[in-house]
């Protein structure tokens, strides 16, 4: 929304799925060389850990990426807000500070870095306070300057949001009073999250048309779903993708509300779910029983699917279908 505002041309690139959502340079190579028979690219967008994939970079990746950016003259814009949520088995958040300045002078004094993080995202805001910071590397002092004077007129963070960002760039040392309780604290966050992501993993992937890539990082799981036809054909009819047709209706039958695919550039017939685990795990075992039930409703109502889309003229089967599956209401009214 921030770009159509600022009449910005949006570039999406495409992960690898079957590497655990990984960025690729030659995809990144063929997005941007299309791009140029419309556009002018200025700069690349990365998230790591990943929203909402999960994917962490390894050095060597992140390389590739600031490599890149340099032949093409492109601005780096890196979301590091869930840094601190790191938990796949030999996994550990790099930042693109540290491989930049790790590298030779052609690129360590010269590519043009803006990093991102976040107070709400994982083990210290939990998504509640608010509260962020961005730290530039490499930029011209004329635009540093613009950048010092939107903020000081355009911002105003919410005080106990500032109070918890200092807490988190600086926390308690050992032998501070509240040392033992803050790491404490922070273990179980981390914890939980690990736990959770290798229960609601598992508990999709053993769900008949869900899969789900391991999770490295973060706060979410991106499940992919395979829908039947008739799914995929009414949503057509609406003008909706089938996810968000799908999740709606999770959340008619189960209160249960998911993201989808489409809010992250996804092409269309390419379905996924955005499962948020920071949550208490008793939370998540009713959610994930409340998904579970109601999409193995939806899988054996249309398991018989086989007729193409010879019913798209009407609709009035699959209608009738999804109302007395999932209660009656406005969605499909």
């Amino acid at each position: 929304m921030l770009l159509d505002e600022a009449g910005v041309t949006l570039v999406p690139y495409q992960l690898m799925k079957d590497r655990g959502w990984a960025v690729d340079l030659d995809e990144l190579q063929r997005d941007l060389k299309t791009a140029k028979g419309r556009c002018v690219p200025r700069a690349i967008y990365i998230s790591n850990p990943g929203n909402p994939t999960g994917h962490v970079q390894d050095w060597k990746s992140i390389e590739e990426v600031i490599q890149f950016a340099a032949a093409e003259r492109l601005l780096l814009l890196v979301d590091e807000a869930y840094q601190d949520s790191v938990f796949g088995p030999e996994k550990e958040f790099i930042s693109y500070k540290r491989v930049l300045f790790g590298m030779e002078k052609e690129y360590s004094e010269t590519v043009e870095l803006i990093s991102f993080h976040s107070i709400s995202s994982a083990c210290m805001g939990e998504c509640g306070l608010r509260a962020g910071y961005m730290e530039l590397v490499n930029m011209d002092p004329e635009v540093r300057d613009f950048f010092d004077t939107i903020l000081d007129t355009d911002i105003s963070t919410p005080v106990t949001g500032q109070l918890a960002l200092d807490l988190m760039v600086n926390p308690p040392k050992p032998g501070d009073p509240s040392y033992d309780t803050y790491t404490q604290e922070i273990l179980i966050i981390r914890a939980t999250l690990s736990q959770n992501a290798q229960l609601a993993q598992k508990f999709l992937n053993d769900l008949p048309g869900m899969s789900c890539q391991p999770v490295m990082g973060g706060i979410y799981l991106y499940p992919h779903l395979c829908l039947p036809c008739e799914i995929t054909e009414r949503a057509k009819i609406l003008g909706i993708e089938a996810d968000v047709l799908y999740g709606q209706a999770l959340l008619e039958a189960e209160g249960v509300l998911l993201g989808t695919g489409c809010q992250y550039g996804e092409t269309t017939g390419n379905h996924h779910l955005r499962l948020s685990i920071l949550v208490p795990p008793d939370t998540l075992e009713d959610v994930l029983a409340r998904l579970g039930s109601f999409h193995r409703r939806l899988m054996d109502t249309f398991s018989h699917c086989d007729r193409g889309v010879k019913d798209r003229d009407t609709g009035e089967n699959t209608v009738m279908q999804l109302v007395a599956l999932c209660g009656e209401g406005q969605i499909f009214n």
